[in-house]
């Protein structure tokens, strides 16, 4: 039988043309394949056990993004993970012994985003950050976030539900935690924008009928989790990997994690806390 390995990921989406491989472009999936194989793990039934938990585009980054493959025999992972990281992908958590039928994105049983808003881009207080929350969490069409387009219409795809939802604000940073079990293209970025433009003094419904559609930018947006039935086993401390991140994303010198990304993490990896 052979021997089918899960991997825990961050990385940087400035970085890369997004995850899926295109020709002459620098993606994810191309550095793994890469790094696979100058390794010398690749073999011809590697990639008959890949998968991965999430396709991010340009410019979206992550911190828990997750895939699988299978080694040769003779593949030492150990070179595997440095030629990777080499390649800005940065492995920080393994899983020996996956199902050979196992697939990320088939099995995952919730994904969870984060946005990141500067200050000057969103203005919202709690008492307001409370009524978005009430109202996501009870919406089960999201059609409006994609109104104007053909596919508002298809009612079946447009129904999905919004497992948890938070704002939360500090300093110059307000971050935006959404967990859901599937998604529509774009929908996280969508709904970043309709937060950013919310206008506090009308209601919900008033709201959905003012804003004009938009997408917020990539750049803030990061794939903060893939939950699937396994653990893995950490090789690097969880805010450790954050801290790393959020600095390279955004500049920062700051000596510690904003609070806000401390409670998304221990909302989204509870069993690190």
């Amino acid at each position: 039988m052979r021997r089918v390995l899960g991997f825990l990921v961050s990385y940087n989406g400035l970085l890369f043309y997004g995850y899926q491989r295109q020709p002459d472009k620098p993606t994810v999936e191309s550095a793994i394949f890469s790094s696979f194989e100058k390794s010398g793990c690749m073999d011809g039934e590697s990639l008959n056990f890949y998968s991965y938990g999430g396709r991010t585009d340009r410019g979206v980054s992550a911190l828990g993004q997750i895939f699988t493959i299978s080694p040769s025999p003779l593949c030492e992972i150990q070179d595997f993970i440095r030629e990777l990281e080499k390649r800005s992908v940065r492995i920080w958590g393994i899983r020996e012994g996956m199902p050979p039928q196992f697939h990320a994105r088939h099995w995952a049983l919730w994904r969870d985003y984060v946005y990141i808003f500067r200050e000057e881009d969103i203005s919202i207080d709690y008492k307001c950050s409370e009524s978005i929350k009430k109202e996501l969490h009870s919406r089960l069409d999201f059609s409006f976030l994609y109104k104007g387009s053909k596919i508002a219409e298809n009612k079946r795809y447009m129904r999905r539900r919004i497992l948890k939802f938070e704002l939360e604000k500090e300093g110059e940073w307000t971050g935006m935690f959404v967990r859901g079990e599937t998604y529509p293209f774009h929908f996280v970025r969508r709904l970043a924008s309709f937060v950013r433009d919310y206008d506090c003094s009308r209601s919900f419904e008033e709201n959905i009928q003012l804003w004009r559609v938009s997408e917020a930018d990539p750049e803030n947006l990061i794939l903060f989790r893939v939950k699937i039935p396994y653990q893995f086993k950490r090789t690097i401390p969880l805010e450790n990997i954050a801290e790393e991140l959020f600095k390279s994303l955004f500049k920062t010198t700051e000596s510690d994690l904003p609070s806000f990304l401390k409670s998304f993490l221990s909302l989204s990896w509870p069993e690190s806390y």
